[in-house]
């Protein structure tokens, strides 16, 4: 119901500015090919993932809270530096800070799995793509996440008009160092948004996301929710989704619910 209420809150906050926007592409300047080390639109781009595609020195700073089965949540606050390389390539570190809650204990706060983010993306006219390799390394501390190492190999694509477009995101996750005490993880991630967008306030998706988890015999899970992406002056972008797990029993949810707040500063 939240989910719901957010949804339309959002597409009343948005939906003058969207329709607004040029319908006919024949009537708009005729482009010309973006240089693959510019971003698509502007400073700061108001599609959802733009992150995925822009070259350049970024601050990301990340806010989720996500609520599984079994009165267990997780909180965590992460921050991205990111840097561009020669020949179009980008390197990034992820440092997260989690804050683990079960039910009848103590809330348990410490470091997460640092990552490294080697990606090769491209900006095109009409579609971005970008080819990354992810490790997370096992720097857990207090043990709020699972002390594994995991190499998360990813392609994101991005297709997209005057109006709008879909982000797709395909990862695969799997763990290669297992501690004792630590959970083995190997699935297949798929994130899907189809959005509408206005140049001067942002865009409105539907986020879905769908898990195929080998490690559990190939159980399919899956979420849905809106997913809001908003501009702040010229560098500045924010985004925000609230995501359900949809399933017919707790054992077959991704997780129960998810928030998540992402500020983009280009530098």
């Amino acid at each position: 119901m939240r989910a719901i209420v957010l949804f339309a809150a959002a597409l009343a906050a948005l939906g003058a500015p969207v329709v607004a926007v040029a319908d006919d592409a024949a009537s708009a300047p005729a482009s010309t090919p973006v240089p693959a080390s510019t971003p698509a639109s502007g400073d700061a781009d108001d599609a959802p993932g733009s992150f995925l595609f822009t070259l350049g020195a970024s601050v990301r700073p990340r806010y989720y809270f996500q609520a599984m089965a079994g009165g267990k949540a997780r909180a965590q606050y992460r921050i991205t530096l990111g840097t561009k390389l020669s020949g179009g390539q980008q390197l990034s570190v992820n440092v997260p800070l989690v804050t683990s809650y079960q039910s009848g204990l103590a809330p348990k706060s410490g470091l997460g799995n640092v990552s490294i983010v080697y990606a090769f993306p491209r900006v095109g006219r009409r579609s971005d793509h970008t080819l990354s390799a992810e490790i997370e390394l096992p720097t857990v501390t207090n043990n709020v996440k699972s002390n594994d190492t995991q190499l998360r190999p990813h392609y994101d694509f991005r297709l997209y008009s005057e109006r709008g477009g879909v982000l797709l995101q395909n990862t695969f996750v799997q763990s290669i160092s297992v501690p004792p005490g630590s959970s083995w993880s190997s699935y297949y991630d798929l994130k899907a948004q189809p959005y509408v967008e206005s140049k001067t306030s942002g865009s409105l998706s539907l986020f879905y996301e769908a898990r195929v988890n080998l490690a559990l015999g190939g159980v399919y899970v899956s979420a849905l929710g809106p997913s809001v992406v908003g501009r702040i002056g010229r560098r500045f972008s924010v985004s925000a989704f609230d995501i359900w797990g949809l399933g017919a029993n707790s054992q077959n949810l991704l997780w129960r619910y998810k928030v998540q707040a992402l500020l983009s500063a280009t530098l």
